[in-house]
């Protein structure tokens, strides 16, 4: 676990137990830890991504399902601020150092919570090949006219082994219940 997981873990005692469970516990301790992240709110999204990236398969996927349910309670309708705070953390995962499946994880979530102060960072994974799926199905995920704009200026310069996939994600985000024929 890095450092700043460490730091983040050290001023918070709770959130201390709490990623002693989901990384030591039992299964009985792994699934209450998950049904209690919500409490603990986007602090632990950084520490639950390091564990994601951990190799005890068992952690992993009680961080991944924690995570999920974190940033899910954070994006709630009203808690403007805890959709920032994730949103930020979110974008800290989004960094090399870190394994392909906690960036993936991080890039789907950011599709879900993130907003205009993400796009910039999404865009620049564009050209990063490892995540650059990720990003991409992030930015046409986000409901805001600059994932849009994002998407067309990598489209006008990506290769040509990419470029479909910018041009299909555009016309998703043209596309309406009208305009595929599901409305009247």
């Amino acid at each position: 676990m890095d450092r700043l997981a460490w730091l983040i873990i050290a001023q918070n005692p709770a959130l201390g137990a709490f990623m002693s469970q989901i990384r030591h516990g039992d299964r009985l301790a792994r699934e209450t830890a998950i049904s209690e992240a919500y409490l603990l709110g986007s602090a632990a999204i950084i520490p639950l991504g390091e564990t994601l990236g951990g190799e005890d398969p068992a952690a992993a996927k009680a961080a991944q399902y924690a995570l999920e349910a974190a940033v899910h309670h954070a994006s709630r309708p009203g808690a403007p601020a805890e959709v920032e705070a994730a949103t930020n953390a979110l974008l800290t995962l989004t960094d090399r150092k870190y394994p392909w499946k906690v960036r993936s994880t991080a890039l789907h979530l950011l599709g879900l919570v993130g907003g205009r102060t993400a796009v910039p960072t999404l865009e620049r994974l564009l050209a990063d090949t490892e995540v650059r799926e990720d990003a991409r199905m992030a930015l046409e995920r986000i409901p805001h006219r600059a994932a849009e704009a994002a998407l067309r200026r990598a489209a006008a310069t990506a290769p040509a082994d990419f470029r479909a996939a910018l041009q299909q994600s555009l016309r998703q985000k043209r596309s309406s219940p009208r305009t595929v024929g599901t409305t009247r």
